[in-house]
């Protein structure tokens, strides 16, 4: 729930403009809770200061909770839209497997991806600014099935071993593939509806928590995003 709080958050910024006085509003009614039953005695000629300094104080507490908790910078965006990675463009196709671009009824251009049936895939290689992103948000629509995949490092608390992963996300996964220190793992994860596609979003760093944590493992960061299957892709979002 609190992923999918943050992604509905980042989704524009008038919902961001929302949030945070949201948030504003609560922490300035929570302090007065805890203000109030002092009793404080305030002067007429210090009532204002007082005021402006309260308003003020709770304005920079909401600020830095709703930027360190709260909002994700998008560290890279593979999409249609201006300033986006075209996938078209950059993907790696294995074998027979193929992307396009076409046009959809609601959503306008996506890409279309077709890996023969799963035997063949689709890479996209994250650029090196990236690699740290906490995040990855995916809208897309299996048509009939589409799968999607990461490619992550992670490293040992110590930092003295690291190793690779593959992280397989499934909509129909109720409990992570495995408690076994494998090289892939299937990865259950919660969709939302975006207007009849498939939105998830993905905290990395609890995934490899729950996913490898009692092997000692944590995670470090993203280098690779897999398609697999047929189905459409409206963007991916890393934060």
């Amino acid at each position: 729930m609190y992923d999918n709080l943050i992604e509905r958050i980042n989704r524009g910024k008038w919902q961001q403009v929302v949030a945070f006085f949201i948030l504003w509003f609560a922490i300035y009614s929570i302090s007065w809770t805890i203000i109030e039953p002092l009793g404080l005695t305030i002067g007429p000629n210090y009532l204002l200061t007082w005021r402006l300094v309260y308003v003020g104080c709770t304005l920079l507490i909401t600020g830095g909770t709703f930027f360190f908790f709260l909002y994700k910078r998008k560290l890279e965006r593979f999409g249609l839209e201006d300033g986006d990675t075209d996938v078209s463009k950059v993907a790696i196709r294995n074998g027979t497997a193929s992307i396009s671009i076409i046009q959809d009824g609601y959503h306008g251009q996506v890409f279309q991806i077709y890996t023969n049936q799963g035997q063949n895939f689709i890479d996209i290689d994250v650029r090196a600014s990236a690699h740290k992103a906490r995040f990855i948000i995916l809208t897309y629509k299996p048509d009939p099935y589409l799968f999607f995949y990461a490619r992550v490092s992670v490293v040992s608390k110590n930092n003295q071993a690291d190793k690779l992963k593959w992280l397989r996300f499934e909509t129909t996964r109720s409990t992570y593939q495995s408690i076994q220190d494998d090289e892939e793992m299937g990865i259950p994860v919660t969709a939302t509806d975006d207007n009849g596609f498939l939105r998830i979003t993905i905290n990395l760093s609890r995934t490899i928590h729950h996913a490898f944590g009692r092997h000692g493992w944590r995670y470090n960061k993203i280098l690779t995003i897999r398609a697999r299957g047929t189905g459409k892709l409206k963007n991916i979002i890393l934060k």
